[in-house]
């Protein structure tokens, strides 16, 4: 079974980073192609989700291939892809494995400046 309005989605990922010598060196990165769907984040399932009232510069990736969000503690950049213009940055993944197995990420938008 096939997520609704799924098309392919090229994903930039980067492996763990690592202080080398006191000096931070970024981990290589490669693109994957999924195929997801990706839609606006309504505000309040970001509310539910992460608490506070921050909504804005959300979205929701839905793929049957597996997504990487961020992990600061492990020094993990999260999977990047554009949406409408934007570079988005998965920060959480929720795995569903009932009904229809998929990953359902969030990301938000990863230029460097507030939306």
């Amino acid at each position: 079974m096939t997520i609704p309005f799924e098309s392919s989605v090229t994903l930039t990922r980067s492996s763990a980073g690592a202080y080398v010598s006191g000096t931070w060196t970024p981990g290589a990165t490669s693109t994957v192609s999924v195929n997801a769907t990706v839609l606006p984040a309504k505000a309040h399932d970001v509310v539910a989700r992460f608490g506070g009232t921050y909504t804005i510069g959300m979205a929701v990736i839905l793929s049957h291939s597996a997504i990487i969000a961020a992990d600061e503690e492990d020094q993990v950049v999260g999977d990047k892809f554009t949406f409408e213009g934007d570079t988005f940055e998965i920060v959480a993944v929720d795995r569903y494995t009932q009904v229809i197995p998929h990953y359902h990420g969030w990301a938000k938008i990863a230029d460097d400046k507030e939306p």
